[in-house]
């Protein structure tokens, strides 16, 4: 068209004198130009429609491989977190049958002990004969209970909290190591009439773990103390030794699953006992701090919120234990 418009231009616009007009007037020359024009148009189309719709295949294409790429990632990021739950599920269960296999050598200590002195005093004395026996069918008891309930499958039966009163778990304390032949090394001064919402099995648990770790570590002529308290709406239940203490550097560390301080690799232990407490205390929102006690001694610090997991308010005294 362009090519059309210029020589009708061209004729019509130029003398009759022109010398190339005999070049115009070959309209077949012109036609050839047009032709040829007409071609290089034709193919530069072709050429940017071939071209455009490449670039679109490969737009859908690379859009496609990116959508799949990011579901690849997804997938990926999916089946990491999977594996990291197997993985804590599995670091879980072995833990928590560490942690049982740690509290059955309680029960177990008692039935040995009892075993023991049975065979020792024979006939000779029914009454301590009964005692012993007595004491044996509570640590039976303590063990299939443990059995039961931290094989429990699920949190709610492993964990039972229900308004308690402190004195009644120190007596069930006493009684242990009273049958563990240690009753005569444990002082304990304590307000028994503080109502609180726990577990109390666990914290049976909890204070024979502190206390038996307090007598592990002390001379044997040496007393533990159990001091028990109310502080701002909390429990605060503390264990002092006069032991050989925790480096200062390795106290935060104490608790951590089967440390034990550099100055204690001597004793016997398996580094669980005050993992395991607070393990359980974690059920209860509760915490064990690790103070020093005199020039060598440790005191295990023990807080417990006076009020329960649910947010309700401090239990009152109508509530029967």
């Amino acid at each position: 068209m362009p090519a059309s418009l210029v020589q009708s231009a061209l004729e019509f616009g130029l003398p009759a004198g022109f010398q190339s007009a005999p070049v115009l007037a070959d309209r077949n020359a012109w036609y050839l130009l047009q032709g040829t024009l007409f071609l290089i148009a034709l193919f530069t189309c072709l050429l940017f429609m071939v071209s455009s719709r490449l670039s679109v295949d490969l737009r859908e294409k690379n859009e496609s491989l990116s959508r799949e790429v990011q579901e690849r990632r997804r997938l990926e990021s999916h089946l990491s977190a999977s594996l990291e739950t197997e993985r804590a599920l599995r670091e879980e269960q072995a833990d928590l049958m560490r942690i049982v296999s740690h509290e059955f050598r309680t029960p177990l200590a008692i039935i040995r002990n009892a075993a023991d002195m049975i065979g020792l005093v024979g006939d000779r004395s029914p009454t301590a004969t009964r005692e012993r026996l007595s004491g044996i069918g509570e640590a039976l008891d303590r063990l299939f209970s443990l059995i039961d309930r931290f094989m429990a499958d699920d949190r709610v039966r492993t964990y039972q909290p229900e308004p308690i009163r402190i004195g009644s778990v120190i007596a069930d304390v006493d009684k242990h190591f009273a049958m563990m032949g240690c009753s005569d090394r444990l002082e304990t001064v304590a307000d028994r009439g503080i109502l609180f919402f726990a577990d109390a099995e666990m914290m049976v648990t909890i204070l024979i773990n502190l206390v038996d770790n307090a007598l592990k570590y002390s001379p044997d002529h040496c007393r533990v103390n159990i001091v028990v308290r109310e502080e701002r709406a909390r429990l605060v239940i503390e264990v002092r030794d006069r032991g050989m203490g925790i480096p200062e550097r390795q106290r935060a560390k104490v608790g951590r699953r089967f440390f034990r301080a550099s100055n204690a690799k001597s004793i016997a232990g398996t580094g669980l006992g005050i993992y395991s407490a607070r393990r359980l205390l974690a059920y209860h929102g509760a915490t064990v701090d690790f103070e020093p006690h005199g020039e060598s001694g440790t005191t295990a610090v023990v807080r417990i919120p006076l009020a329960d997991d649910r947010g309700r308010q401090p239990l009152c005294e109508s509530v029967t234990a």
